[in-house]
């Protein structure tokens, strides 16, 4: 028999002996949403003048589809959550995309040894809207109520990881990539790669995770515990130590111009800066109606102090006057878009209060949200309904405003708010 004859042969009986011959195939969830999205400008803050800064996007259209096979051969299986989706703004088309989400193959050599690679978000954490104890945050991915904050490509990963009775302790390699602009316009960084170690002990009603690992290539500790008191009450509490601090800082330089010495503004990392400390507290309650109420405080140690702030909204007054600057106007537009990139999460004092019910208002589902910052009196806060069409279909309308005091972070934010609504179909 030839060897073109002997391949598909050879490629059947590969295929056969594999653990994925067995597997269930049957595990293929897909949806498709079709969304509206709307964001209303706030063209005149402090770090956007006029507008002239940044551009809100114009309501768009976008439409998604989503597969999240599952496939489990036994010793061997795979899991994903794959993403295409097409934007349109204002009759003009971003051309789509395509990502993964997650897509991660486990190899178990053992029942207490698996090795896990490929690409996914790392939620680890107790906490429901900040994990300071995670060395690889996303708050876009944490904060689903959001409309459209958690759909990102997933962190590229490889791990090994031993499990006991009681503990599982995780060795683990990442391509990291840190985010920014949860609420303004991103900042594309580049990935680093970053090493972290994980332990975690189960007891009988509580749990408590111990993690290491080098983010940006400084070392950091990480601890989470979280305790049932209840069938109805659950707390949580974590905290975070860097080893430096990874803020960027608005910094002022006199350099020479055709009139005498110019001011320039930027935005660096402090080299000298020391350790930072992060912490949360909170907890959640669930009512005998089953409505699930949580509540959390978050003491972020990356934030500005009131000193820091105010120099980032001095420096921003004088770039605006000086925008015109034949010279030095790009200069200034710079650290005005850079500063743009920090605003709706960059204080140091949070407070957070979410609550959840089906079926709260007829067949809606209801999602409510409150974000205020002790610092400046910034506020923050969405509701999402949601209403089933039969088995397989459902509408959903995701509002959230941003508001606060004058001069408050959230008040910074290029856009008032945003408004989704969206038809989703399930298959």
């Amino acid at each position: 028999m030839s060897a073109r004859r002997l391949a598909p042969v050879a490629a059947a009986a590969l295929w056969s002996a594999s653990p994925f011959a067995l597997a269930d195939f049957s595990d293929w969830p897909a949806s498709v949403e079709l969304s509206f999205e709307r964001d209303p400008a706030h063209a005149d803050t402090r770090l956007n003048p006029d507008g002239r800064i940044v551009d809100t996007p114009d309501p768009s259209t976008r439409a998604a589809l989503r597969l999240q096979p599952k496939l489990d051969g036994g010793d061997v299986s795979l899991r994903a959550d794959l993403w295409a989706e097409w934007r349109e703004e204002d009759s003009i088309s971003d051309g789509g995309r395509v990502f993964a989400q997650e897509a991660m193959l486990d190899l178990r050599f053992s029942p207490a040894v698996t090795v896990s690679g490929g690409v996914a978000p790392f939620r680890w954490g107790t906490a429901y809207v900040w994990n300071p104890s995670n060395p690889f945050p996303d708050e876009q991915r944490n904060f689903t109520d959001r409309a459209r904050t958690w759909r990102a490509p997933g962190t590229p990963q490889l791990g090994l990881e031993w499990t006991g009775s009681a503990d599982t302790i995780g060795v683990y390699g990442v391509s990291y990539r840190p985010t920014t602009a949860l609420y303004g316009r991103p900042i594309d960084l580049d990935r680093e790669p970053a090493v972290a170690v994980r332990w975690r002990h189960q007891f009988e009603a509580a749990d408590l995770t111990l993690t290491f690992a080098t983010p940006e290539r400084e070392p950091f500790f990480g601890a989470a515990l979280s305790a049932t008191v209840s069938d109805q009450l659950e707390l949580h509490a974590e905290a975070g130590v860097r080893g430096k601090r990874q803020t960027l800082l608005p910094v002022a330089r006199d350099i020479p111009g055709p009139g005498g010495t110019v001011p320039l503004y930027t935005l660096e990392r402090d080299d000298d800066a020391g350790r930072s400390l992060q912490w949360l507290v909170g907890g959640q309650y669930t009512t005998e109606g089953l409505t699930n109420v949580i509540v959390e405080f978050y003491r972020n140690g990356e934030g500005y102090s009131d000193r820091e702030y105010d120099h980032l909204l001095d420096y921003a007054d004088d770039a605006t006057a000086r925008l015109d600057d034949p010279l030095f106007g790009s200069a200034y537009a710079g650290y005005l878009a850079g500063a743009n990139a920090l605003t709706g999460m960059m204080r140091r004092n949070y407070g957070f209060v979410r609550l959840s019910r089906d079926r709260a208002i007829g067949d809606f589902d209801l999602r409510g949200y409150w974000r205020y910052g002790f610092d400046d009196g910034s506020s923050l806060g969405g509701v999402a309904l949601i209403h089933p069409l039969g088995d397989s279909a459902r509408v959903r309308a995701n509002l959230e405003v941003y508001g606060g005091r004058a001069d408050s972070e959230t008040r910074l934010i290029p856009s008032r708010g945003s408004a989704v609504i969206a038809l989703e179909m399930l298959f």
